[in-house]
């Protein structure tokens, strides 16, 4: 069973620099974390934001 760790809200303020990561990007370096090396890892995308998955714990990223 997969345990809702924490949501996190986006913030409204930008910087005027701005770094932005599409999901596969989110996937590709969670990936190479050596810690995460043995874990499942997925993110899927959804009308309120991301849905970060590690192993069994999920996080929510609302815009």
């Amino acid at each position: 069973m997969k345990r809702l760790v924490r949501n996190i809200n986006a913030s409204s303020n930008f910087a005027n620099n701005k770094i932005m990561f599409s999901p596969a990007d989110i996937v590709a370096l969670l990936s190479d974390i050596e810690q995460l090396k043995d874990c499942e890892i997925t993110v899927n995308e959804n009308a309120d934001g991301l849905q970060l998955t590690i192993g069994d714990y999920m996080y929510e990223l609302f815009n």
